[in-house]
């Protein structure tokens, strides 16, 4: 059985999103290997990475319909820039109890939709035996307790930690009334929407 990859995530508010876009497009000419654009390439923040028969999407679809609809909109305080060792560049968010919350809302609702392909696949990949065995649980080795929100902005070809001091600072704290559904590509990239569901606003 074929599966492909998707993400369920927190879409940013207009203004976030578009700062999110300039600093993306600043760092390509830092060697950044991909820029936001919001249209094939969006500003997100992953609430779960989920493998699944492409055949049952739209039975993901209802059930995260359900999932987030009584659910209130997130307020998301950021933490500051970060460059990982493995090239991406973001800028996280505190993960408070409420946005801990809509991510184990993603995971209660497709769990029982996930492949489990992925499993003799990509095990090999995984770095720990603690994110081995959330990885065996869930099919993302980033669910709880590795769940750490974040958007990032791009991935450079060679890490640079020092990259955060030559950003310029901005607030990408915003409130999020918008859950996504997209088609996951090459670095974590959303492709293509397939789905947006409306938290109720505060």
């Amino acid at each position: 059985m074929a599966y492909q990859k998707y993400n369920v995530v927190l879409i940013p508010s207009e203004a976030v999103g578009i700062q999110a876009m300039e600093m993306s497009r600043m760092l390509e000419n830092r060697g950044g290997m991909f820029v936001l654009n919001g249209t094939d390439t969006y500003p997100h923040v992953s609430l779960y990475h989920v493998v699944l028969d492409p055949e049952k999407v739209e039975e993901a679809i209802s059930a995260l319909r359900e999932a987030f609809s009584d659910l209130p909109s997130a307020q998301l305080k950021q933490s500051g820039y970060r460059s990982s060792d493995r090239g991406f560049v973001s800028v996280g968010y505190e993960k408070d109890e409420y946005l801990l919350g809509l991510h184990q809302a993603a995971l209660r609702s497709l769990e029982p939709l996930w492949s489990r392909e992925i499993l003799e696949v990509e095990t090999n990949e995984v770095s720990s035996p603690e994110r081995q065995e959330v990885f065996s649980q869930s099919g993302w080795d980033a669910a709880e307790p590795f769940f750490d929100p974040h958007l990032t902005f791009s991935r450079l070809a060679e890490p640079n930690p020092g990259i955060v001091t030559e950003m310029p600072l901005q607030n990408f704290s915003f409130v999020s009334d918008l859950v996504g559904f997209f088609e996951l590509g090459e670095h974590g990239i959303c492709t293509r929407c397939l789905a947006i569901f409306e938290l109720h606003k505060k």
